[in-house]
């Protein structure tokens, strides 16, 4: 992945927090500072190399691969990590 599409995907992915719904080209080609052509060409590649997923013909159609995971915030995740190493040590 090229440094482009990186930013890119990072992006996309942002943006999609932030509104629920993936950017159009436009918006893409806007904050990155190129055109929505190169835009369109930037998110086609990441397509191809399965990054993203575009599921369908309209402008705000772009998925991240493994996006709809369930996403838990680093501290909740040791959290729970250590109550159940806590708990392994009780039971043994």
């Amino acid at each position: 992945m090229t440094r482009i599409q990186k930013a890119v995907l990072d992006f996309i992915g942002d943006y999609v927090a932030q509104n629920n719904i993936s950017p159009n080209y436009q918006e893409i080609a806007l904050h990155m500072g190129f055109s929505a052509p190169r835009a369109h060409h930037v998110v086609s590649a990441l397509a191809a190399k399965n990054h993203i997923v575009k599921t369908g013909r309209g402008e705000r159609c772009i998925e991240i691969v493994g996006a709809g995971l369930r996403q838990i915030p680093s501290a909740a995740l040791l959290a729970e990590l250590m109550r159940r190493e806590l708990n392994k040590g009780a039971v043994a």
